[in-house]
């Protein structure tokens, strides 16, 4: 934006106040070159020359987004700020990435190293990126990272998406104790790799259909189960990002009403698509954790109008066509930054 831009009869969706308001919007830059945008009827907008005047005419305009979970490259290289371009081309104006995508060396597993890596990620101005610091080492899953350490340098939130896999519990239950002393949020992704192992799809007719090895329920179902009890126990704030099953919406909803400190996300896949997308898109529909079926995407989308879901995650984790090119060997994951706004609705 070169210069000031006054947007006019717009028909603003105000997200506080659950109400949309025909108001008058006037995006300028501070001192620091950052947009800020003046809203309100209270608002006196004064015209400066270089203002460009756009008649909205009751053209809808919303806040932009926050997304819990998503994946970018390093920064630093072309993937990476091409992750944050597709961002903010989608409309997010915040951004939690795991830091399980930062990957080699860049993997901020010790204070000093997250410190670095949250400095970096505030060096880019496209989005407001949230640095989500890592819970265990990057080759050690039972190594607990430096909590305490990382708060002190600006950690709030933390996630056990790492290299290393998967977690037992008795490091889980050292890993929200250690959370919950320092306040933080922890982002459970919700999946048991040894269950799942070198499953490719929804375990049922699918799976049977494409002679593929199923992925069953229990890897997801566990896990939120854990993660509620531990929840519990310790008190600490827990965001479960990936649900993609009805039962899983069923015992969230149950933990919500007993009043654990519990909250969830979907990816906008798991409430569009049932498991028979893999007929037709074959590996470009492989997705971690897999598309299910008809009575899950029901459920998720009743959870989303009752609450029970919290919000809609983008889930982005880019990948090339060249590495979709059969079920079997294909990656999962899908590039949603550009998707999960029209998916959404």
């Amino acid at each position: 934006m070169k210069g000031n831009l006054l947007i006019k009869g717009a028909s603003y969706i105000n997200a506080q106040k659950g109400k949309i308001e025909m108001t008058d919007m006037l995006f300028s830059k501070d001192g620091t070159g950052r947009v800020k945008s003046s809203l309100g009827k209270k608002d006196r907008v004064v015209l400066k020359d270089g203002t460009t005047i756009l008649e909205a005419e009751g053209a809808y305009i919303a806040p932009a987004f926050c997304d819990i979970r998503c994946s970018v490259g390093d920064i630093s290289r072309r993937g990476g700020s091409e992750d944050i371009s597709c961002a903010a081309a989608g409309g997010y104006g915040i951004i939690c990435p795991s830091p399980y995508s930062a990957g080699g060396a860049e993997y901020p597993e010790t204070p000093v190293m997250f410190e670095k890596y949250r400095e970096k990620l505030l060096q880019q101005r496209q989005v407001v990126t949230v640095a989500v610091a890592p819970v265990v080492k990057k080759h050690l899953s039972a190594n607990i990272c430096d909590i305490e350490g990382m708060a002190q340098r600006g950690a709030t939130v933390f996630t056990d998406r790492s290299p290393s896999g998967y977690l037992d519990n008795a490091t889980v239950l050292r890993i929200m104790k250690a959370v919950a002393s320092v306040d933080g949020l922890l982002i459970c992704s919700m999946h048991d790799k040894r269950i799942s192992l070198d499953g490719a799809v929804n375990e049922g007719r699918i799976a049977r259909l494409t002679k593929e090895k199923g992925i069953a329920p229990s890897a997801e179902l566990l896990s939120v189960m854990r993660g509620i009890i531990l929840s519990k126990e310790t008190g600490c704030r827990v965001h479960i990002s990936g649900i993609s099953l009805g039962q899983s919406v069923d015992m969230i909803a149950d933990a919500k009403a007993q009043g654990a400190p519990i909250t969830c996300s979907v990816a906008p896949p798991y409430f569009s698509y049932t498991e028979d997308e893999i007929i037709y898109r074959g590996a470009m529909a492989k997705l971690m954790p897999p598309l299910r079926c008809a009575d899950d995407v029901e459920r998720i989308i009743k959870g989303l109008a009752d609450g029970t879901v919290d919000c809609i995650e983008s889930d982005h984790v880019p990948v090339s066509a060249s590495a979709k090119k059969d079920l079997k060997t294909g990656e999962f994951g899908s590039m949603s930054f550009e998707t999960a706004y029209g998916a959404g609705l």
